[in-house]
């Protein structure tokens, strides 16, 4: 007579619950870490743009055969905006007199505020460029960009 015993342990051991546990609780601590450090990171990186563009930006305008392109280097994220010139109503010069204006741009680091002493006018758009640029510089270029444009 053959008899055939299987034992099949279905109770979980207090080792178990503690591995799982703990393999939980590490999993979360590094979700947690990880999430930190990327909330924090996000806003190193606009500082280390914002110090870049601040210490050694330039801005690039080139004028191609349809297009004005504006080019914003030395940056973390170089930024180039291309305007049709068949879109563009209007280049002008963009005064601000306004003691505030002037301390939300000193703190502007995306390009949110609008900065830029010249302003292009396209399809119902607006684009700021032109940032560091004296009055006498601004009507200078004013006056070879639309000359340029005819």
């Amino acid at each position: 007579m053959n008899i055939e015993f299987k034992f099949v342990n279905k109770k979980r051991t207090f080792d178990y619950y503690f591995f799982v546990l703990t393999w939980w609780f590490f999993g979360l601590s590094l979700m947690l870490f990880f999430f930190h450090l990327y909330i924090l990171l996000i806003p190193l990186i606009h500082l280390l743009d914002l110090i870049l563009w601040r210490s050694r930006g330039i801005e690039i305008i080139i004028f191609e055969d349809e297009e004005l392109v504006i080019q914003k280097k030395r940056r973390l994220f170089n930024r180039e905006k291309r305007v049709s010139r068949k879109d563009i109503n209007r280049i002008y010069s963009w005064n601000k007199k306004v003691w505030y204006i002037d301390i939300l741009e000193s703190l502007a680091a995306w390009d949110y505020v609008y900065q830029g002493a010249l302003c292009v006018k396209y399809n119902n758009k607006k684009y700021y460029f032109g940032r560091f640029l004296s009055e006498n510089e601004t009507t200078e270029l004013l006056n070879d960009i639309n000359g340029e444009l005819g």
